[in-house]
């Protein structure tokens, strides 16, 4: 009986000491100010959550409060049309869904523009990486 209860005891204070999983929060590399490839920016900045083919599966998806959104049926999901606006504005941070609470999705468009002294460079690394997404959809 005291094996039993010492390794029931073994087995929760294990349980209880697991750490907790955690996104590592990296600064931008050096070579990031020349990166304007809408692929290129995906698997960089995306892909941690949204996994390299864009089902939602990434490394650090586990981590997340939410599931990351599944890339790939994003036009299916909008009648069968890609929603580049609403995309657009989502990487931007300029839409919330307060319904939805917290934001755990990074909001990209400040650092997209921060990355070179032309700000208008964001706007067209944004506009690359929605178009990319466009090329992730499910036929």
């Amino acid at each position: 009986m005291r094996v039993i209860l010492a390794f029931v005891l073994f087995a929760f204070v294990a349980v209880a000491e697991e750490p907790t999983k955690q996104v590592k929060i990296v600064p931008i590399g050096p070579r990031a100010d020349h990166m304007m490839n809408g692929q290129q920016l995906y698997r960089e900045y995306c892909a941690v959550c949204h996994g390299r083919a864009g089902k939602g599966d990434g490394p650090a998806a586990a981590a997340l409060k939410m599931p990351p959104a599944d890339l790939t049926t994003l036009a299916t999901s909008h009648g069968g049309k890609f929603p580049t606006f609403a995309v657009g504005v989502t990487i931007k941070g300029e839409q919330s869904v307060t319904a939805h609470g917290t934001r755990d999705m990074p909001v990209w468009g400040p650092v997209f523009r921060q990355m070179s002294a032309n700000e208008r460079l964001g706007e067209l690394r944004v506009a690359n990486l929605v178009k990319f997404l466009e090329t992730m959809q499910v036929k």
